[in-house]
């Protein structure tokens, strides 16, 4: 596909992006970021690795020329190196001048930039928005892609169930295959629901979007408590060759069963190691339907995930579909959770993992 060929392709979604997300002023300043394989990666790393960052790269500037075209807001893009971890500080001070000058920065990364210092001063100081897309790919900017969603539909679609899980400080989730998880909150200001849209400065939102989920930073304290059992298919991961059996007790894993080549490097981690439970999450985008991109797979509609810590590289989220929550005795099925009228037909993927 030529440039121009993207770029006529992905325009109406960038121009939802900048209109329906974003929300900016018209002299906001936009920052794009995106990482680039050095000439010593070309030598070392692999071939997907590196075809996934120039694909990203390209992506970056077609959306930058979209943007200079279609608005007014001052749009600039910086190049960093790769940090080859998640949640690493890139430690370029040309960054830092760049972001500080910045209204909205919107990271086309492999290495997910969320909860980097720079960016956590200043959403504090309530400077600057954050879009974050680790991992985000052409196809995700795709007419009917995950970010080319109904934004009113999905935000009403998020925040609805995000009202019912927030309405007790404990729920459960249950599956088809048998796994359950019992969710202890104290503080009900842990639960996070990802809509997208950037109503406030001082926010970080994914895109794609669409997701309601728990954040647990100390394991050991009892601010969120995680117990059940998982029983996860194979095919989410190149290592999970057979079905994997997670027990949980408290956030930290104490038993794995099965999962092939997966199931046995967890069981020997567990050994010399803690493996504990630092996400949950249930997706609610109609139009994310991808579960091998670990950004969109998080977003599809009735799918639930937790990501296990310490294991910081793609293959640490686990996917389950949703059949029912129970909260204070109540039962919250599907069509209570992820149908609002007339869309109800748009959600036909859960059936494909049944």
């Amino acid at each position: 596909m030529s440039i121009k060929t993207l770029e006529k392709k992905i325009t109406p979604t960038v121009k939802k992006l900048v209109e329906e997300y974003w929300l900016l002023e018209e002299t906001d300043k936009i920052l794009i970021i995106s990482d680039y394989p050095t000439s010593t990666d070309f030598v070392n790393k692999q071939i997907h690795l590196l075809s996934n960052m120039i694909e990203r790269n390209l992506l970056a500037r077609s959306i930058k020329r979209i943007i200079e075209t279609n608005f007014p807001n001052p749009t600039k893009i910086y190049f960093i190196e790769p940090t080859y971890r998640h949640h690493t500080d890139p430690n370029d001070p040309i960054l830092n001048k760049k972001v500080n000058e910045s209204d909205l920065v919107f990271t086309l990364t492999y290495f997910s930039l969320t909860g980097v210092k720079i960016f956590n001063d200043l959403l504090k100081k309530k400077k600057i928005k954050q879009c974050s897309s680790p991992q985000i790919s052409i196809d995700d900017f795709l007419p009917n892609g995950p970010i080319d969603v109904d934004v009113p539909y999905l935000e009403k679609l998020t925040t609805t169930l995000y009202k019912i899980m927030n309405k007790s400080n404990e729920f459960r989730v249950f599956d088809p295959s048998g796994s359950f998880l019992e969710i202890k909150i104290n503080k009900r200001t842990d639960i996070y629901c990802d809509t997208g849209i950037f109503k406030e400065k001082g926010q970080i939102m994914n895109i794609p979007s669409g997701e309601v989920g728990i954040d647990i930073i100390e394991p050991e304290k009892d601010s969120v408590l995680i117990n059940g059992k998982l029983n996860i298919f194979p095919g989410w991961t190149e290592d999970l060759s057979e079905q994997i059996t997670l027990w949980i007790k408290d956030n930290f894993i104490t038993e794995v069963k099965g999962g092939g080549k997966k199931g046995k490097m967890m069981s020997k981690l567990i050994e010399k190691t803690t493996l504990y439970v630092d996400q949950f999450g249930i997706g609610t985008n109609p139009n994310a339907k991808n579960p091998l991109s670990l950004i969109v797979a998080d977003k599809i509609q009735g799918m639930a995930h937790v990501s296990i810590n310490p294991v910081k590289f793609e293959e640490n989220h686990f996917f389950f579909p949703v059949d029912h929550l129970i909260i204070d005795n109540a039962k919250y099925t599907r069509s209570h959770l992820f149908y609002l009228g007339e869309k109800k037909n748009n959600n036909h993927l859960f059936s494909f993992f049944l």
